[in-house]
């Protein structure tokens, strides 16, 4: 049922007077938080990394 309402998040149309691309509030919501999760993951690993490099010296 998960994928059902995922599917309507996003709209896309292609019209004569070109396309139309329709994304719900919450779709890009979603998009946005999966983004700064990356990205805090990799600032972790980064900082680890550098932690580890600094007492191997």
């Amino acid at each position: 049922m998960a994928e059902a309402h995922q599917a309507v998040a996003f709209q896309f149309t292609v019209t004569p007077d070109g396309i139309d691309l329709r994304m719900s509030h919450e779709a890009l919501k979603q998009i946005y938080l999966s983004g700064v999760h990356s990205w805090k993951k990799k600032f972790i690993r980064f900082k680890v990394l550098k932690t580890i490099q600094a007492f191997q010296t």
